[in-house]
C-alpha cells in the first residue's frame, strides 16, 4: 500500500529548475558546482568519466543534492544520425566509431 502525503518525486535536471524558477541564486549556483565538481571526482576516482554533463544530465534528487545521471557506457562519434552534443565538430563527417 502507497504511504499517504509522500512525495516520490521524480528527480529535476538542473534545466528544468532553472527552467521553471529562473536563474539560480548564487549560493544555491556554488552549492550546485560544488556538487557537481564531487561528482565528477568520484568518477574519476573510479577511472571513469562522464562524457555529457550538461543541465539534462544534472539532476537534484529528493533531498535536493546534486547528482549525475549515470554516464553511458559507449558513445558512437561521427557518422549519420550520432548525437551531436558530445562529437567534436571535426568528427561529424567522419564515419562512425566508438
Amino acid at each position: 500500500m502507497a504511504e499517504e502525503g509522500v512525495n516520490h518525486a521524480e528527480p529535476q535536471t538542473i534545466g528544468q529548475k532553472v527552467a521553471a524558477q529562473g536563474a539560480l541564486e548564487v549560493q544555491e549556483a556554488l552549492k550546485a558546482a560544488l556538487q557537481l565538481v564531487q561528482c565528477v571526482s568520484q568518477l574519476h576516482t573510479e577511472g571513469r568519466i562522464h562524457r555529457r554533463i550538461c543541465a539534462d544530465t544534472v539532476l537534484y534528487d529528493e533531498a535536493m543534492l546534486i547528482t549525475l545521471k549515470p554516464a553511458e557506457s559507449v558513445v558512437m562519434i561521427g557518422g549519420i544520425g550520432v548525437d551531436q552534443v558530445p562529437c567534436p565538430p571535426q568528427f561529424h563527417q567522419v564515419p562512425p566509431f566508438s
